[in-house]
């Protein structure tokens, strides 16, 4: 059975309009079938969403976009900065751009990516992830390993992940990568884990 961590989604598109209110102000995105939690924006996200902590000015990576509710809010508190959207998934990028152009985020680039493999030598001082939990363990443990290089040398590695999914696991497994590794929010089995190098 295809799933959202798809290139080319072979279902039937058929856009749809989500509103949301998220960091004090409200939101509509389009979404689409085929892509990650195309009816709303899941619990796990908006958790990520609030917590993260961005400084304007600052680069933004949004990795496993969707169709680019991270990015475009953070985006939004960091006008100077810039905001990179990377996606496997085609529909999902194509969306994040469209959402993009409805909030005016101009200062945004987009990739349709699996996972850094079309970024060769950018660096970011935020990788923003909420895991691809149907890609496998192997698939999201070459992300959190591939993220340690292209962060600035002060960059910041957020990750949402539930308990059940293996959050106590990803936690060690970041542990042997980065030099600091916290959680920094939990609710509802979701816990967003903060790593660095600094």
């Amino acid at each position: 059975m295809e799933h959202y961590y798809s290139n080319s989604p072979k279902v039937t598109s058929k856009e749809l309009t989500i509103q949301a209110k998220l960091r004090d102000r409200e939101w509509t995105f389009t979404s689409d079938a085929g892509v990650f939690s195309k009816t709303g924006i899941d619990f796990g996200t908006r958790l990520l969403i609030e917590t993260v902590e961005v400084t304007d000015g600052y680069t933004i990576l949004d990795l496993g976009c969707g169709y680019g509710v991270v990015g475009i809010v953070l985006g939004a508190e960091t006008s100077r900065g810039t905001i990179t959207f990377a996606d496997i998934n085609e529909r999902a990028v194509m969306l994040a751009r469209k959402n993009c152009q409805r909030h005016r985020i101009t200062n945004a680039s987009f990739f349709v990516s699996d996972g850094f493999q079309e970024l060769p030598g950018q660096k970011f001082q935020h990788i923003v992830l909420n895991p691809p939990i149907r890609a496998g363990k192997a698939k999201i443990y070459s992300l959190f390993n591939d993220a340690a290089d292209y962060l600035e040398p002060a960059g910041v590695f957020w990750i949402v992940i539930h308990k059940k999914h293996g959050a106590d696991s990803a936690i060690k497994k970041l542990e042997t990568l980065y030099k600091s590794v916290k959680i920094v929010n939990k609710k509802s089995g979701y816990q967003i884990i903060r790593a660095s190098n600094s």
